[in-house]
């Protein structure tokens, strides 16, 4: 069964030296969902998210583009079977950030995980994503190109869903594409143009349900009855 990939708010384009910029408006997830934030500033500050309806979030990626000083990361909280209104606040109390873009999307399926993860810090013109493996046909893929440098326009490949678009944060930019089924390929090609000091993340995320463990490869503990 494929994932659904939704885009629940609005995204952050602020370019305010504040600690804490926020997401409107707020939403009511769907229940046992995976939200994922997308979030890039100008700060030292690592960064964090708050007042979002209890869930518990966790940062699965974490980059220092080009080597900046800049923090961009992705973040993942899981919903509960009975959930709760969100505000997504994303965080940088310590170190006000001079200007943050973010994007959160919401995906929905069964038994939902991360099942590969890539970050790069560096990358040239025109990035190619490159996951570890091929992609499940039935999964979701989800990816940011962050800016450190040089905003410009950002291209995803055909049949993906562009839902942020660059901001003129000081010296930051972010754009988030998704696409929900359909791809069997390891790697993606993105066009930049003439954009520079780039960086990336990208998730593949779908259900573990039918995944064999690694300590058992041959699924014997299955055939054993064990």
């Amino acid at each position: 069964m494929a994932v659904t990939i939704t885009k629940p708010s609005s995204q952050i384009g602020n370019t305010s030296n504040v600690a804490v910029y926020s997401m409107a408006p707020s939403f009511l997830p769907s229940a046992l969902s995976k939200l994922l934030v997308f979030a890039n500033a100008s700060a030292t500050a690592t960064g964090s998210i708050s007042g979002a309806g209890g869930i518990s979030w966790n940062a699965i990626a974490s980059l220092n583009p080009q080597g900046t000083g800049n923090s961009a990361r992705l973040f993942s909280g899981d919903v509960g079977a009975s959930p709760s209104s969100v505000a997504i606040n994303v965080d940088y109390t310590g170190d006000n950030a001079t200007g943050c873009t973010a994007a959160a999307v919401q995906i929905t399926g069964p038994a939902l995980d991360v099942v590969q993860l890539v970050q790069v810090a560096s990358v040239g013109t025109n990035p190619v994503v490159q996951f570890p493996a091929s992609v499940d046909s039935n999964n979701g893929y989800l990816v940011g190109i962050i800016m450190a440098s040089g905003l410009g326009v950002i291209t995803a490949p055909a049949g993906w869903t562009t839902i942020a678009a660059s901001y003129a944060t000081p010296a930051t930019g972010l754009v988030v594409a998704y696409r929900a089924g359909g791809e069997t390929a390891a790697s993606f090609t993105f066009s930049s143009g003439a954009a520079t000091g780039l960086a990336y993340i990208g998730v593949e995320i779908g259900s573990l349900a039918a995944v064999v463990p690694v300590s058992d490869p041959f699924g014997m503990m299955g055939f054993f009855g064990a």
